[in-house]
């Protein structure tokens, strides 16, 4: 009997742990999203096609030269790429000008951007219940749709009024409704700047499975990496896709290696290994 006694604390020790173990959130697993739980509501377009059509000009804002669009750029159904370039150079402005129509852009008439911008984080007084609202406009399945409000913390939330979510709860809730909207373009300025770890990974997952099209602005190098987008690049006052500015970059190391060598060959005194060496490296280079 005394023993059965001593064992009972224990016992009852393990229960406690056993409860405290079943009260801890489960991991959730990400399921990719994909176009069979999506209902498209007209928003395919032919593979093709255009969805933008932003002709040459120059990108400015209050009569100040941001960059230059040098030559016609096509965003075609299904792109997805990612904008990079420094602070200030122009990014935010050039896609609230592409939204608004304020330069040289043409849109196809099925065309449906989502967009989140930098300012997204407006007072509200809206009653209805986050999750009543997320559903309306979702034009995903209920699982896909409660799977990505979990994803973005609004899980504590659904139930409450979208007017009493706090700023950051705000900027998640606005950032699901966009993604889950009826939508074939998102255009999201830097939203990893507001997410936390866990919800990047979601936002990355969702992006890379996303059925349409994608032009994202975003400085999270792990993010670049994996979502292996095609990356455009505001540089020199140029906007180009990072192949044509690597391309532009090692026609200068060339030429530069080019004038070495000449100069070199006129020397006498410099060694052959040397001509030798310089020569490799030109070749690498061609190639």
């Amino acid at each position: 009997m005394k023993e059965l006694q001593d064992k009972k604390p224990f016992v009852q020790l393990n229960k406690k742990i056993d409860k405290k173990i079943e009260m801890l959130d489960k991991p959730r697993i990400s399921k990719p999203i994909t176009l069979k739980n999506a209902r498209s509501l007209g928003l395919e377009v032919d593979k093709n096609s255009s969805l933008l059509r932003i002709a040459p000009q120059e990108i400015k804002i209050f009569g100040r030269k941001l960059f230059t669009i040098n030559q016609e750029i096509k965003v075609q159904n299904g792109t997805k790429w990612l904008i990079s370039g420094k602070n200030g150079c122009g990014k935010s402005v050039f896609l609230e000008q592409v939204i608004d129509n304020t330069i040289q852009v043409w849109k196809h008439p099925k065309l449906k951007i989502g967009y989140f911008s930098q300012c997204i984080v407006t007072e509200s007084k809206d009653n209805r219940k986050v999750i009543d609202d997320i559903l309306k406009t979702s034009i995903y399945d209920n699982t896909t749709t409660m799977q990505l409000i979990g994803d973005l913390h609004l899980r504590k939330v659904m139930n409450n009024s979208v007017a009493t979510l706090s700023g950051g709860e705000t900027i998640y809730y606005k950032l699901a409704k966009i993604l889950l909207g009826k939508h074939n373009l998102l255009i999201l300025d830097e939203p990893t700047n507001y997410l936390d770890i866990d919800a990047i990974q979601a936002l990355e997952n969702f992006l890379i499975e996303y059925p349409f099209s994608v032009i994202i602005v975003s400085h999270d190098q792990a993010f670049i990496k994996k979502s292996k987008f095609e990356i455009w690049k505001i540089k020199n006052k140029q906007f180009l896709p990072i192949t044509e500015i690597k391309k532009e970059s090692r026609n200068s190391e060339l030429e530069i290696l080019e004038f070495q060598l000449r100069q070199k060959l006129l020397n006498p005194e410099i060694p052959l290994s040397e001509i030798n060496e310089l020569k490799d490296k030109i070749q690498v280079i061609s190639d």
